[in-house]
C-alpha cells in the first residue's frame, strides 16, 4: 500500500507542477537563485510527503553543528535513494546535490534537477568531473552549499559498514573554496526500500551531523589522504 501511494503521489505531483516548471523556467532566465529557492520549497514539500507516506521515522542529531551563515560541503555515506529525501529538507542554505549524469535524462527529474541546480557529472569523463569540481567551488563561494556522496555510488553491502572508499577529488571543492566540511552519517535508510525492493516499509532512519572540519587546519598527512581521513570519521559516526 505504501509503495502504491508513493507512486500515485509522484504522478500527481509531476502533473500538477507542470505549470510550475514552466513558470520557474521563465524566472530562471532572469534570476537563477530565485527559481532555485522556489524549486527548493516545492521539492522539500514533495520529499516530506513521500517520507510520510513511506512511514519514515526520522531522528536528527547534531544539526546545530551546521553553520547558519556560510555554505558548507556536506559529505555522507550513501546506501539508499532515501538518503536524498531525508537530508534535502534539512539543508539550511540553498544546496546543490551532486548526481550522476544519467539522472538528468530521466523525464521530469532532469528538469527539476536543473531548477534545483543539481551538479550533474559523467563519472567516466575526466573533463566533466573537473568541470563539476570547478562549478562546485564557484557555488561555495557564492553562498550555495554542496552535498556529495564521496563513495561515488550507492553502497549495496548487506551491512552499513564498511563504507566504500571515498574519492579524494570530492574534497577539492572545500580545499579550494575554504568552506568547512560537514560529515553526515545516515543510518538504516536502506530499510525503507532497497532492503525489500520493490516494496516500501516503515523504518527508523537517523541522520547525524558532525562538527565542521576545515581542510587547511588538518596536518599534511591527513590532507594528503583526505578521502581515507573523512571515511574514518563517517565510520566512527556510524558506530
Amino acid at each position: 500500500m505504501r509503495s502504491l501511494l508513493i507512486v500515485l503521489f509522484i504522478i500527481i505531483f509531476l502533473i500538477v507542477t507542470l505549470p510550475v516548471i514552466l513558470i520557474l523556467s521563465l524566472i530562471r532566465r532572469k534570476n537563477e537563485k530565485k527559481a532555485e529557492r522556489a524549486a527548493h520549497a516545492c521539492i522539500c514539500f514533495a520529499f516530506k510527503v513521500i517520507g510520510f507516506l513511506a512511514g519514515v521515522k526520522l531522528t536528527v542529531n547534531g544539526l546545530e553543528n551546521v553553520p547558519d551563515d556560510k555554505p558548507v560541503l556536506y559529505i555522507a555515506n550513501h546506501r539508499s535513494f532515501f538518503d536524498i529525501l531525508v537530508t534535502y529538507p534539512l539543508c539550511k542554505l540553498p544546496t546543490s546535490y551532486v548526481a550522476k549524469d544519467e539522472v538528468k535524462h530521466i523525464p521530469f527529474f532532469g528538469i527539476w534537477g536543473t531548477l534545483m541546480r543539481v551538479l550533474f557529472f559523467d563519472r567516466h569523463n575526466a573533463k566533466a568531473s573537473v568541470k563539476m569540481i570547478l562549478d562546485g567551488i564557484s557555488r561555495l563561494k557564492d553562498d550555495t552549499s554542496i552535498f556529495i556522496f564521496p563513495e561515488g555510488t550507492r553502497n549495496k553491502n548487506k551491512e552499513q559498514k564498511p563504507v566504500l572508499e571515498f574519492h579524494d577529488g570530492s574534497f577539492k571543492m572545500a580545499a579550494k573554496s575554504g568552506a568547512p566540511v560537514i560529515p553526515v552519517a545516515i543510518s538504516h535508510s536502506v530499510d525503507v526500500w532497497e532492503a525489500h525492493s520493490p516494496w516500501v516499509h516503515s523504518a527508523k532512519v537517523s541522520v547525524t551531523y558532525g562538527t565542521p572540519i576545515y581542510i587547511k587546519d588538518l596536518d599534511r598527512d591527513a590532507q594528503k589522504n583526505i578521502g581515507a581521513y573523512m571515511k574514518n570519521i563517517i565510520d566512527d559516526m556510524l558506530d
